[in-house]
């Protein structure tokens, strides 16, 4: 049912009309207005029109979709097809970087001009911006299998060329390691001392480490046993599941001082009797039996690093440097390759392949004893 309404322009006294339309994709109610009519005949005579095509369905109301409306629909079938923390990595890109761009326009008006300006903005303030650009064409393409356009305008955009992070220095050499250890054994409690010893001697995962139990780990035997990680839930709350891949569930092998340093936690837990005696609850936690903040420790990384006066590294930084210190002492690539629980060795060759100036220095004298003359 269509409403008219007259209103007073420069131009003198004018009509629109406005009908209510029912959008079958997402069941909401939209409307449609027009303005610019001399006489409310004229309005009606338009509004009758329309509401003929709605009938017969020879009106599309693609037009009027917008981009935030569309997304909502994707997010709505994305949620469905991957884990709830991967689902709010994107949800939470989408919703600070992409609809304030975007959300209010009209998904048949956004132009390739729009998504080539915005993925020029995007790189000059953060060099994953090509992230960004993905989720953006994934959502867009969604719209063309929907039909609501027929080109993806993000498929023809020139991507910005941008200076790659220096991620060689997200490790730590022999000399710093020790180094780190001394003071972070020296300034902090046992269990984060204990925390940061076992990532730089295992390789395992920021989750991995945190979602092991006492269960998990065989002191005995020398290793511990890598068959769940801890995520971040939709609702901020850390969760617990399997690993992604079936080379992440692994049998990781820990040095004895490593495991000695696990037993002298293990028994001072027990003395605080904070319920760390059982198999069943977590190595690393805090009072409540959950697993520690990323935030908590990557401030203590850095309080430790400074009063050594060294560079900062991430949490992911000990899964470097491990593989690093690992490769220079001479460990085979295939064993490596399972101590860090990659399925494909080329993961291993092409992200842990960082040379330290130590390794370099030996560079010209190992190949002249090779050649020889």
């Amino acid at each position: 049912m269509a409403t008219f309404k007259k209103y007073k322009t420069k131009k003198g006294m004018l009509w629109r009309y406005q009908v209510c339309i029912t959008d079958p994709m997402t069941g909401k109610k939209r409307f449609k207005s027009k303005s610019g009519f001399a006489t409310k005949r004229d309005a009606k005579i338009a509004a009758d029109k329309l509401e003929k095509q709605i009938y017969t369905g020879g009106y599309s109301q693609a037009d009027d979709i917008t981009f935030s409306e569309l997304a909502d629909m994707w997010l709505e079938s994305y949620q469905l097809t991957v884990r709830d923390s991967t689902f709010r990595v994107s949800e939470t890109m989408l919703r600070k970087n992409i609809l304030p761009v975007f959300g209010h326009k009209k998904v048949v008006n956004i132009t390739t001009l729009d998504c080539q300006r915005v993925a020029n903005k995007w790189s000059k303030e953060v060099v994953t911006f090509n992230k960004r650009v993905h989720l953006l064409q994934r959502i867009l393409r969604y719209a063309r299998n929907l039909q609501i356009i027929d080109r993806v305008p993000t498929e023809a955009v020139i991507m910005p060329r941008v200076k790659k992070a220096d991620s060689s220095k997200n490790f730590y050499t022999r000399e710093e390691l020790q180094l780190f250890l001394e003071h972070a054994k020296r300034l902090f409690d046992v269990q984060t001392y204990t925390l940061f010893r076992l990532l730089a001697f295992s390789g395992l995962r920021k989750g991995e480490a945190l979602a092991l139990t006492w269960a998990d780990i065989h002191f005995d035997d020398g290793y511990v046993d890598v068959t769940k990680t801890v995520a971040i839930g939709a609702d901020c709350t850390p969760i617990i599941h399997e690993p992604k891949t079936k080379a992440s569930t692994r049998r990781a092998y820990i040095d004895q001082k490593t495991m000695d340093a696990l037993k002298d936690w293990r028994a001072l837990r027990a003395y605080y009797s904070l319920k760390s005696a059982q198999s069943e609850s977590m190595v690393f936690s805090n009072k409540k039996n959950k697993p520690l903040e990323g935030t908590y420790l990557l401030q203590k990384i850095k309080i430790a690093a400074s009063e050594a006066g060294l560079h900062r590294i991430t949490l992911h930084g000990f899964r470097h440097t491990y593989a690093t210190l690992a490769a220079q002492g001479g460990m085979p690539i295939k064993e490596l390759q399972a101590q860090l629980g990659h399925t494909d060795v080329q993961t291993t060759l092409n992200i842990y392949t960082s040379i330290t100036d130590e390794q370099r220095q030996g560079t010209a004298d190992r190949y002249t004893a090779f050649v020889n003359f």
